[in-house]
């Protein structure tokens, strides 16, 4: 189990804010579009953002035919699970 810390919000400037994380969106013609100037994102360690992409990337079967990200993405998947 890793505990970092609860988690601030980043403003639009990249501050850290006593904000709870949320998206914010305008309606242009009845779609939602991203608002990033009135959104506060989820700061989180800039160690955890390549463990995320990795997830991301296997989990929606994204098909990478590179041999060295496909390596890559399969090393640090390993890590993971042994670290677990």
């Amino acid at each position: 189990m890793s505990y970092y810390k609860n988690p601030r919000g980043i403003d639009a400037n990249g501050n850290p804010v006593d904000q709870s994380p949320t998206w914010a969106y305008n309606t242009v013609s009845n779609q939602s579009v991203y608002n990033a100037s009135n959104s506060i994102q989820l700061e989180l360690p800039e160690s955890t953002y390549n463990k995320i992409i990795v997830r991301l990337v296997s989990r929606y079967g994204v098909n990478i035919r590179d041999y060295e990200v496909v390596q890559y993405a399969e090393n640090e998947e390993a890590k993971n699970q042994n670290n677990l």
